[in-house]
């Protein structure tokens, strides 16, 4: 059994990432999940963690939640530039279909809120034909209202989900877990993931293998959403910050030495 006391935060940005492999993680999840520790996971890519040191707001979110995964390339770049590697990246839906595996053979009930309306409905559609005897007890669209949240937080309560999948994009689906977790009394686990909704839904195609195995999914995005080229130009930036904060680390080490000498 895999213990949560072994796990290691790893600072980027002041963003604390938790350094476990995709193994450790999921028998960490499935111990959590039979012990009914309420858990909230986010998945942030280099983007977020980046747009999150911008805004103290937002980190706040990001940080509240009680496991971090690294689902970019350039986190484990930098946290090797920051000399304490995180052992590997850990693709969100890929997370996600580890969790309903889980859930699928320990009959956990999970709610999918996210996507435009219908696509919800359809992963879950398509999800009971790849995942035999899952049980998937509600859906509902990540496009509401403030005024609407609250019926929608009494609607995941009444269906007795005990696993939240929050496919709604950054920063709404780490700010809606963050306000409602402690409402939502049977889930046991709520996690952020962005478009996957769209993928199982057929809406999206994921990247091809290759692009999967040499971390280029990132690439792939960017072929089917054009919009997302602009994040090209924040790359400088976000490795800029982390050579900042190299040279920082070292600063406060070379201090500390002098005080022990």
């Amino acid at each position: 059994m895999y213990s949560s006391n072994f796990s290691k935060k790893i600072n980027i940005l002041d963003v604390y990432i938790d350094n476990l492999s995709q193994k450790e993680l999921t028998e960490l999840i499935s111990e959590k999940l039979k012990f009914n520790n309420k858990t909230k996971i986010f998945t942030p890519n280099t983007e977020i963690v980046l747009k999150s040191s911008k805004n103290q707001n937002e980190r706040k979110f990001i940080n509240s939640a009680d496991i971090l995964i690294p689902d970019g390339k350039g986190l484990i770049l930098a946290s090797k530039i920051l000399q304490t590697p995180l052992k590997e990246r850990i693709a969100g839906i890929d997370l996600a279909e580890n969790i309903m595996e889980i859930a699928k053979n320990k009959k956990y009930s999970i709610y999918i809120l996210g996507g435009k309306d219908n696509v919800a409905n359809q992963a879950k559609t398509n999800l009971r034909l790849k995942y035999k005897g899952i049980k998937i007890c509600g859906t509902h669209s990540g496009y509401f209202t403030h005024k609407e949240e609250t019926d929608i937080v009494k609607e995941i309560e009444k269906s007795k989900a005990e696993i939240l999948f929050v496919c709604m994009g950054y920063p709404r689906q780490e700010k809606f877990i963050y306000e409602n977790i402690d409402k939502l009394t049977r889930v046991k686990l709520a996690i952020g993931l962005g478009g996957s909704v769209d993928v199982w839904a057929g809406k999206l195609k994921r990247a091809p293998y290759l692009f999967r195995k040499f971390s280029l999914e990132w690439f792939w995005r960017m072929l089917l959403e054009p919009r997302r080229i602009k994040f090209l130009l924040d790359i400088p930036t976000f490795f800029m910050k982390i050579i900042m904060q190299k040279h920082k680390i070292n600063k406060n080490l070379k201090i500390t030495d002098g005080k022990n000498d």
